[in-house]
């Protein structure tokens, strides 16, 4: 029984798990025939009407386990679909409305959308929907067997476990199952974003490539992108992709020159990052099936009390978890996820507060003391890439050493800030102008990440300057900084 229930959760779900939990199963009423639902009760929020993906991408990709809806909140203890008012959801004992179930022991109730008043959600490998209320159930018809599901507007957007080759194949098609057509075949992943569908598909039987399609513009060539992704998620012009355990973040335009490592110093040695998620401001993610969070540079982190997880969902500001015992999955929640984010930013600021400031890890100005020692040109991306082990995903530019200086003047220039510009001024009102006018104008290079920062060279020449390179744009000179007080600031150029 535990092999194939595990079984169905791998081509349903694409996660693998076979270890004990504590979690308690919720136990919620069956639904009476002539009983009034909570959700016909409940007044649906004028802005769910607007929605255009029946959940998060992050979500589904974790198991769409569970899906908000204005103040409602639809979820699966793994063989049930229930509704319930979100504020309802911390006493999970007889809260809510059971809209359908599986009728054998080994189906399972996942990938749930809400859009458009009803509810899309994968059963037993296929797509049904249902009114918010339990009625009208239907079953959605597909040539093939369903694993993932998200609905977008009046698309619905499905992978599919090819067994013959042990992949993902992608498959697109109307809300009511017209023009079903495949779309990609041997894919890890998939993602919506902005009106644009993200895909990994192997190429040539070896790496992954991320392809994106506008599901706005049927017009607009597909891009085929060199990145070599599996697992991947997208928030806004960032990219996060896991590889060999960490989560990483590079901007998707650019050419990976700006990757930054955000849990390298997150977690235990050994260990591996899985299942991120990103939601809002937060990333949330398991280490050894423990669920932790951080903000999305990966600068502050904390852990989230569950048990074993196995996949989640994060809704109506609740997490909603599976995890596994006694042969079965069962359901588990987290609730005011909000709540822990708050407290865990209050207790940073509290921290920062007490010490006048995190302060500048001594780690990582020995990194930039062994810079002067090297007297050779190093990269700005490969210095990064160093100090994202140190400090996350975090950029830093510590000014009481004159590396940290020289990249706060680079970033700023390159990317016309004039607010970090100025923290390098004794005279910001009176200076600007005359030291960075000029430099403002040629510094930036169109089309680069953060306008070119990572293709900078530095070589460290003495205590107070600088020599900075860069080949794409032929720059070539030396900053000159004078320290006052423990910290430096730019006095001029020098060519």
């Amino acid at each position: 029984m535990k092999k194939g229930i595990i079984y169905t959760l791998m081509i349903s779900l694409a996660l693998v798990g076979c270890a004990d939990s504590k979690d308690t199963k919720t136990q919620v009423e069956d639904k009476d025939e002539n009983s009034t639902t909570k959700a016909e009760e409940q007044i649906v929020e004028e802005d769910a009407l607007a929605v255009i993906t029946g959940n998060t991408s992050g979500n589904i990709q974790n198991g769409g386990v569970a899906a908000e809806y204005g103040n409602m909140v639809f979820y699966s203890d793994s063989k049930r679909l229930i509704a319930s008012p979100r504020d309802e959801i911390s006493d999970m004992e007889n809260n809510g409305d059971v809209l359908d179930s599986v009728e054998n022991e080994e189906g399972l109730i996942a990938s749930i959308n809400v859009i458009n008043n009803r509810v899309y959600y994968v059963k037993n490998e296929k797509i049904y929907k249902v009114d918010l209320d339990g009625e009208g159930k239907e079953e959605i018809p597909t040539s093939v067997s369903v694993s993932r599901m998200i609905v977008y507007k009046e698309q619905i957007i499905f992978s599919s476990y090819d067994s013959e080759y042990d992949s993902f194949n992608l498959y697109t098609m109307g809300i009511n199952g017209e023009n079903e057509k495949e779309k990609a075949t041997g894919i890890k992943s998939f993602y919506i974003d902005q009106g644009k569908l993200y895909w990994s598909e192997k190429v040539k039987n070896r790496d992954y490539r991320l392809y994106i399609d506008n599901l706005e513009n049927a017009d607009e060539p597909l891009v085929k992108s060199h990145f070599n992704l599996e697992s991947f998620q997208v928030n806004g012009d960032d990219l996060y992709y896991l590889e060999n355990g960490d989560n990483f973040k590079m901007s998707i335009d650019g050419d990976g020159g700006d990757i930054r490592n955000l849990t390298a110093n997150l977690k235990e040695n050994g260990a591996s990052i899985d299942m991120p998620n990103i939601a809002g401001d937060t990333i949330y993610y398991t280490e050894n099936q423990k669920m932790f969070a951080m903000d999305l540079t990966g600068s502050k982190h904390w852990e989230v009390p569950t048990s074993s997880v196995y996949a989640y969902s994060i809704a109506g500001g609740h997490l909603f978890y599976w995890g596994f015992g006694q042969g079965q999955y069962s359901l588990a929640v987290f609730t005011n996820v909000i709540d822990a984010y708050n407290s865990a930013m209050d207790s940073y600021s509290q921290s920062a507060a007490a010490t006048e400031g995190w302060g500048t890890p001594p780690e990582l100005l020995k990194l930039y003391d062994d810079l002067f020692y090297l007297e050779e040109p190093i990269s700005i991306r490969e210095l990064e890439e160093q100090e994202s082990a140190i400090v996350g995903g975090e950029i830093l530019f510590p000014q009481e050493h004159v590396v940290g200086a020289t990249k706060a003047l680079l970033f700023g220039l390159s990317n016309q800030n004039e607010d970090l510009l100025k923290t390098l001024l004794t005279d910001p009102e009176g200076q600007y102008i005359d030291l960075f006018m000029e430099a403002l104008s040629s510094s930036p290079l169109k089309g680069e990440p953060y306008g070119g920062y990572y293709d900078y060279e530095i070589t460290v020449t003495s205590d107070n300057s600088v020599y900075i390179f860069r080949e794409k744009d032929g720059l070539s000179i030396t900053a000159v900084f004078k320290e006052i007080d423990g910290k430096y600031y730019f006095d001029k150029f020098i060519d």
